[in-house]
């Protein structure tokens, strides 16, 4: 059965988007609302947490991965043993058939989703959906990231529902008879580790700076921007030291900091004007650059984002 996943819309998933897909294997499904009229998940289908209320931030003891960078990386090994608490297995190369299920999963979903969209390319040069599925320059018939989204989690949903192979069970019946069988204990995430499991996103360990003698308040640079709360900037007694920081690369508007030994300070929000318009780590960096080229400019104040 499929747990979760993660969209990534690039050319290559990277390490991010790995980190995002053990989260949303970890933490309990909830549909979205869909876009598109009519659709539903099948009678049956669905994800196991929606399902098997015991199986909400159920953790795994193996995780069996081919190797890709984004999978060898030493942020997803830490993120597995430090935090999953399971044990990764990179298996052996060229042998598809040591990992069946995600190959057959992979299979079905080119040949019942992905090769029915407008604009596939196929399997191949000569595949004949390369020809069918040609959008001929008509917009209308492409799909909005949305609607992709939608069908996304349908298809997954439903592939849970739906009997595969010669063994009369969907993946979810298989799982549920598993589960009624062997009452055994299921490791599931600490609470406090299921309130920030934003550790499973990116890190950096950062200084705390400020001054007393020139009045500038306690505050951490991330990305060439101030970050504080209320807590940090009334605490001078802080600067100097260290703490690491917890984003989302897609919206860096906020960071999660923690101290070394583990203590949670809370949110820190960049400073005006970057707290307004949510944006990511490759925004950031490309205004940056675009600034630092003389390509953009805009006055004290504005919003960077509106201004790129």
């Amino acid at each position: 059965a499929v747990i979760g996943y993660r969209l990534a819309i690039s050319q290559e998933y990277n390490k991010d988007d790995v980190a995002a897909a053990f989260q949303a294997a970890l933490v309990p499904f909830r549909p979205r609302e869909y876009k598109i009229p009519g659709l539903a998940i099948r009678e049956g289908g669905g994800f196991p947490s929606s399902v098997f209320p015991q199986t909400q931030y159920a953790c795994w003891e193996w995780l069996r991965f081919d190797g890709a960078k984004a999978h060898l990386s030493v942020d997803t090994v830490a993120r597995l043993t430090h935090i999953v608490g399971c044990w990764p297995d990179n298996g052996p190369s060229r042998e598809p058939d040591k990992r069946p299920f995600i190959e057959r999963f992979f299979s079905l979903i080119a040949e019942n989703f992905a090769h029915r969209l407008p604009g596939t390319t196929g399997s191949d040069p000569t595949s004949i959906q390369r020809a069918l599925s040609d959008p001929k320059g008509d917009l209308s018939l492409l799909v909005e990231l949305e609607e992709l989204e939608d069908m996304i989690e349908v298809t997954v949903a439903d592939y849970n529902g739906q009997v595969h192979g010669t063994i009369n069970r969907t993946p979810l019946e298989a799982m549920g008879q598993l589960l009624a069988r062997e009452k055994g204990y299921l490791r599931t995430l600490p609470a406090v580790v299921r309130q920030n499991l934003c550790l499973l996103q990116e890190a950096r360990v950062v200084t705390i700076h400020g001054s007393l003698q020139q009045r500038v308040r306690p505050h951490v640079n991330f990305l060439n921007v101030k970050y504080t709360s209320k807590i940090l900037s009334s605490n001078p007694a802080l600067i100097g030291k260290k703490l690491r920081i917890y984003y989302d690369v897609r919206d860096i508007r906020t960071v999660k900091a923690f101290f070394e030994d583990g203590a949670e300070l809370g949110m820190l929000t960049a400073a005006h004007p970057w707290c307004y318009t949510p944006h990511s780590v490759r925004v950031r960096r490309e205004i940056s650059r675009l600034v630092r080229l003389g390509k953009l400019k805009y006055r004290e104040g504005d919003d960077p984002i509106e201004a790129w």
